[in-house]
């Protein structure tokens, strides 16, 4: 796909316009700021998106090209690399804003249930540093163990062997998260 074209100029315009509204969405809307959230659910659910939606342009452009007569193979592999770069670009730098995204569709839709997790802290990792934030909080109950993603100040109180006790809400999606 050929970014200065004007096929290319038009997806820039609307992956720019989608990002936009996800902005809007994630800074207008109130209740994107969770506490907790499962983290490997979120993101699975959003990796599997992004890896299908990125197959489909391959495929589209594999046929686009075969379609043309495909005798510029050299021409269609750098397009394919500039695809696969933007692509790449794209889901390093959003994947935050799609996995809210995710979770702000699972406390929208549906029906979602309160679900009381009572469990052990067994792992806790609280990196904070200019460039990078992440905050995991490891909690086993009698037969699950839960990974999630949360902030400083709500995993703070929290250290390895600590009893963990919370009200949740199960969402659309299957997954749990706590609202601040």
């Amino acid at each position: 796909m050929d970014l200065t074209s004007k096929k290319g100029c038009r997806l820039i315009t609307i992956l720019g316009l989608m990002f936009l509204g996800f902005v809007i969405c994630l800074f207008v809307y109130p209740a994107v700021n969770f506490d907790f959230y499962e983290q490997c659910s979120t993101i699975t659910i959003v990796d599997l998106i992004l890896i299908a939606l990125y197959s489909l342009i391959i495929v589209y452009d594999v046929i686009k090209n075969i379609n043309k007569g495909g005798n510029n193979w050299l021409k269609y592999l750098k397009d394919l690399g500039n695809v696969t770069l933007l692509l790449g670009l794209f889901y390093v730098l959003f994947r935050k804003f799609f996995v809210k995204l995710i979770l702000i569709i699972s406390f929208n839709t549906g029906q979602s249930e309160t679900v009381n997790v009572d469990g052990k802290v067994v792992d806790k990792i609280s990196i904070s540093s200019s460039r990078v934030s992440r905050h995991v909080l490891t909690v086993q109950d009698n037969e699950n163990t839960y990974v999630f993603q949360s902030n400083k100040n709500a995993i703070d109180p929290y250290y390895i062997g600590k009893a963990f006790k919370m009200k949740m809400r199960k969402g659309r999606f299957g997954f749990l998260y706590k609202c601040k």
